[in-house]
């Protein structure tokens, strides 16, 4: 059994990547897009522009910005609740940052266009290394496992890479264009699944990169007449998967995708594939909150799908004890204090993301944390650098 929710509504913008913070709130990344209609009847649309920050949706319905000065697509949430997050710079070069909950830091990725003036590419391999020294052919998802090391994938030369945060990255496959990857799911097991949306598919692979199962009937997916024959609820091994986009796992191995013909499960024993909900089939993103429920997003906005038996999403920071290491630069007495000044400091939540102090910038998730010590609700009485 399913039931749908609207979360936030859009008119001129979409969604384009979606994640879930240790503190349980949605936070995902937007572009400007042009809607249209279709001859089909069918909503199309354009981009305009991929805008420079990260917008957090708190669980009381109040939203905070995050502003990175980059024009941002994709990201993954750390164990310690940092963010890596992809951008395009001027130069036309695809590189990786780190908002580190003071400021954006360079991780990787060359200064310098990837193309010459007739579009062809420059280098004859997209090398590994460190820093500077790397190039990327542009991201289609990124995901931070449990130990905190960062994967990228590049669809067009199916490449997957480890990023180590340091600098160093480099690829667990290597270019192999039988394999179209696209988004990627960590599990539970340490294995990860990936989405080919190219040859309709679903990739198990073992952490060494070893392609372990394909879930799906492998093939170059077109739409047909004869599409209504076939076999798409069933069995892992003989079932249809329709251009699928999106993929997240629970905490018990449950797989969650999404594909032309809606939202679907692969059960955790892996036996079969089963269609969840059809009535939203442009599924741009979408991930698997701390109770269970299928957060996404579409052309229009974002959702929640509550869906019977599922539980929290598994994510870097589900079994981490290190997101407390945030506020490690900082300490703070908590006294007692009026509601009216609690008030005071939630109109500072519904307006800004991080607060300064002392010249030192202030996590929200600090103040959230503050917010929840007592039953009035706590104050910063001092704060100093340790």
């Amino acid at each position: 059994m399913t039931k749908l929710e609207t979360i936030i509504h859009m008119e001129k913008q979409s969604p384009i990547c979606l994640g879930i913070l240790p503190t349980g709130e949605y936070i995902y990344s937007t572009a400007e897009v042009i809607k249209s209609i279709n001859p089909l009847g069918l909503v199309t649309t354009l981009t305009s522009g991929i805008l420079d920050v990260l917008t957090v949706y708190r669980k009381d319905g109040t939203y905070g910005t995050l502003k990175l000065g980059d024009s941002v697509s994709q990201f993954s949430i750390n164990p310690d609740g940092s963010i890596y997050y992809d951008i395009l710079n001027r130069w036309n070069a695809f590189q990786m940052k780190r908002y580190n909950h003071i400021k954006s830091e360079y991780i990787a990725g060359a200064n310098e266009d990837l193309f010459d003036d007739y579009g062809d590419l420059i280098f004859d391999d997209l090398n590994d290394g460190q820093g500077g020294e790397v190039h990327f052919m542009g991201f289609e998802s990124l995901i931070t496992r449990p130990d905190g090391v960062c994967m990228t994938v590049e669809k067009e030369l199916g490449i997957i890479r480890d990023n180590y945060g340091d600098g160093k990255v480099e690829r667990i496959r290597e270019i192999d264009n039988s394999i179209k990857p696209y988004k990627i799911a960590i599990h539970p097991s340490g294995k990860y699944f990936v989405v080919d949306n190219y040859y309709s598919v679903i990739r198990q692979f073992n952490p060494d990169g070893k392609q372990e199962r394909i879930i799906g009937e492998p093939e170059r997916y077109y739409y047909s007449k004869y599409d209504k024959y076939k076999n798409y609820d069933g069995p892992i091994d003989n079932c249809f998967l329709e251009q699928p986009r999106t993929i997240a796992s629970d905490i018990e191995g449950n797989i969650i995708f999404s594909d032309c013909r809606g939202i679907r499960m692969i059960d955790k024993d892996f036996t079969e594939v089963k269609t969840l909900f059809t009535e939203k089939k442009c599924v741009s993103c979408l991930t698997i909150d701390t109770e269970g429920n299928v957060i996404f997003g579409d052309y229009d906005g974002i959702y929640k799908l509550e869906v019977e038996g599922l539980k929290p999403g598994y994510h870097s920071w589900t079994h981490s004890n290190n997101y407390k290491s945030i506020w490690d630069n900082v300490s703070f007495k908590i006294e007692y204090i009026s509601p009216e000044t609690i008030k005071t400091l939630q109109r500072i939540l519904l307006t800004m993301y991080k607060i300064e102090v002392n010249n030192t910038y202030i996590p929200i998730e600090l103040i959230h944390h503050i917010l929840k010590k007592t039953e009035y609700g706590p104050i910063m009485k001092t704060l100093k650098i340790k």
